[in-house]
């Protein structure tokens, strides 16, 4: 089976449809439940206690106000059966309200926590990603009232991509994010009402889901599913098996162990006089209490905030910072990165590394990693690191931390994920020697820790989702 961007449509250039509503129909509030999708095929079902929703105009009208209860009034069509690949399409405009979604349930007319996976409003100016029974609900973007978005939700195997284009904020198909939670394997696909006081006042275009299977195609995957050794390529097949660039891992120190990635950079001399330097990584070799840091132990490493005097007692290695980096280049600087990561008992250091200069002296890049407590983002310019994000995010083994980099005006934008739940508040990183750059890959201090599952994805912002997605909604 073919999957990616530039994969071949089947019937020719013409897309056909399982379920298509363009709403050309007109229908009263009230009489839209049980109507054929017009030009079809499909059926509605709709939910509509107090007769909000009609047809007009090309378009599903909902009125919006105070709705009955949360999910009233919604339209749902004929149920598909989950296939990677298999996605629903549909062009939304709110001029008011608040909550709206956009989601795969696994019940035509069940309440909204039978939601699965989707698309999903809190307010009229922005946009979340849902997953089963609306956990998690992640805020991913910005919207402009009044304005029209399409959106796509494509099912993976487990879980979904999501995609919006619109607006000023997404020109072109853009990844908002991709969930891997629920594997429910009868769907339908639904718009909605979700609150019951101040309900989504909105138009529709349509509501498709094309017969045509399509996955948006990683710029690198790896499971790390192979031999024990040198880390190697990344894998030519992604997470849904579509077809994948295998890209060869930069690090010399790097290397799959038991079906991970563990790195075992290079060590200084042990240095027990002086002052640490700060901004240098270091691993502990003999401290006294607390005199590093609160709680530090034979083993931690860190990134040194302060010239902490060393002496017999309090002595440290210096880790070689290029060694910490598992890297390639990819052509883009807006990014969705994310792996499983595990950490030792001991303070370390794992996570992501993006937008690098020069993987063979790295000067200027983003790093969100987890120490056993806090997730953090930072920035690195010409040496010098700024801590961004430093916040709480309960650590558990296999958790997986997100970094998510898009281009805004001049500057980079980055938001931090952990555990599918957003960290901190988007930054704003307007350094030269960041915003361009285009090597991306992982980052650890330590070979105790271990990485896994590690995703790269482009966010879209030069057209790479446009050529499949830009046809389903023209049809």
């Amino acid at each position: 089976m073919l999957y990616g961007v530039k994969r071949a449509l089947l019937f020719g250039d013409k897309i056909r449809w399982l379920l298509n509503d363009s709403f050309n129909d007109t229908l009263a509030a009230g009489a839209v439940n049980g109507t054929p999708a017009t030009p079809g095929p499909g059926t509605r079902a709709v939910v509509d206690t107090g007769n909000q929703m009609s047809i007009s105009g090309g378009n599903l009208v909902n009125g919006g106000g105070d709705g009955i209860a949360w999910g009233d009034p919604k339209i749902s069509l004929d149920a598909v059966t989950r296939i990677a690949g298999r996605m629903m399409v549909c062009e939304l405009t709110q001029t008011g309200g608040s909550k709206f979604s956009f989601v795969w349930t696994d019940a035509v007319n069940g309440a909204y926590t039978t939601w699965d996976t989707g698309i999903y409003a809190v307010t009229i100016t922005s946009v979340s990603i849902l997953g089963s029974d609306a956990t998690p609900d992640i805020v991913v973007g910005s919207r402009t009232s009044s304005t029209s978005y399409k959106y796509a939700s494509i099912l993976k195997t487990i879980g979904s991509y999501s995609l919006i284009r619109g607006g000023t904020e997404y020109p072109n198909w853009t990844l908002l994010y991709f969930l891997e939670v629920d594997g429910t394997a009868t769907l339908y696909p639904r718009i909605g009402v979700n609150t019951a006081v101040n309900g989504a006042v909105f138009t529709s275009d349509f509501l498709r889901v094309p017969q045509q299977l399509w996955l948006p195609t990683p710029l690198a995957y790896d499971t790390f599913t192979r031999g024990d050794g040198a880390i190697g390529s990344t894998e030519a097949a992604g997470p849904d098996a579509q077809t994948t660039p295998a890209r060869a891992w930069t690090g010399a120190t790097w290397e799959v162990d038991t079906n991970q990635a563990k790195n075992t950079p290079a060590l200084g001399i042990e240095l027990a006089a002086g002052n640490l330097t700060v901004d240098d990584w270091y691993q502990i070799t003999a401290t006294q209490v607390n005199h590093f840091f609160v709680g530090c132990a034979i083993g931690d490493c860190f990134r040194a905030a302060g010239a902490t005097a060393l002496d017999a007692n309090n002595k440290v290695q210096q880790i070689t910072l290029v060694d910490m980096f598992a890297t390639f280049a990819t052509g883009t600087p807006s990014v969705l990165i994310s792996g499983a990561v595990t950490l030792d008992a001991n303070t370390q250091a794992a996570g992501y590394i993006t937008n690098l200069d020069d993987d063979a002296a790295p000067a200027n890049f983003l790093i969100a990693y987890h120490d056993g407590t806090n997730a953090h983002l930072e920035k690195c310019v010409a040496g010098t690191y700024t801590s961004l994000i430093n916040a709480a995010a309960a650590y558990a083994a296999g958790r997986v931390p997100r970094i998510h980099t898009y281009r805004d005006g001049a500057n980079l934008k980055a938001r931090l994920y952990y555990n599918d739940a957003l960290i901190g508040a988007e930054q704003t990183i307007a350094d030269a020697g960041i915003v361009d750059n285009v090597i991306h890959g992982q980052m650890s201090t330590n070979p105790v820790n271990r990485l896994d599952t590690f995703q790269l994805f482009a966010r879209g912002e030069e057209g790479q989702y446009n050529a499949f997605l830009d046809k389903v909604v023209k049809e």
